[in-house]
């Protein structure tokens, strides 16, 4: 699985078009595609062939300090997502200079924990979904 890692003080990151904010300063929002990129086969003749996989699953991990305003609303999108159908969200990714580095269609599958949440400064949340555009270029992570 391939992993693209952003420096979230170096991009803009939207969930349904609202900006997210309040990232931990020590950590990366990290995007990985879900199984093998590529897989290799044998024939019965003794062939070999690489299949290229047309996989566009992946995760979408970010940690977010607790108590601030992208958390509060990412709380209340899941509280939302509870009473309505609306479960896909548009995530989106680009540098500061307006490039797009990532889109997706995204569902929250792990909350931020709750354990602790005094003691503990940021949270991971973690979207699962389809990924329409990821920047092959390794991401932007200094």
């Amino acid at each position: 699985m391939a992993t693209t890692a952003y420096s979230p003080e170096l991009v803009v990151v939207t969930v349904d078009g609202i900006l997210l904010d309040g990232f931990a300063s020590d950590s990366h929002l990290t995007i990985e595609y879900s199984g093998p990129e590529t897989s290799w086969t044998q024939g019965s003749h003794g062939s070999s062939a690489v299949h290229i996989h047309n996989n566009h699953l992946g995760k979408v991990t970010m940690s977010i300090l607790h108590g601030g305003k992208s958390h509060a609303y990412l709380l209340g999108m899941m509280k939302t997502s509870r009473l309505t159908s609306l479960v896909v969200h548009d995530v989106a990714i680009t540098d500061l200079m307006g490039t797009l580095q990532f889109s997706g269609s995204m569902s929250i599958t792990v909350p931020a924990k709750y354990d602790y949440a005094e003691e503990a400064a940021n949270h991971a949340w973690e979207f699962e979904g389809v990924i329409n555009f990821l920047n092959d270029s390794g991401g932007i992570a200094q």
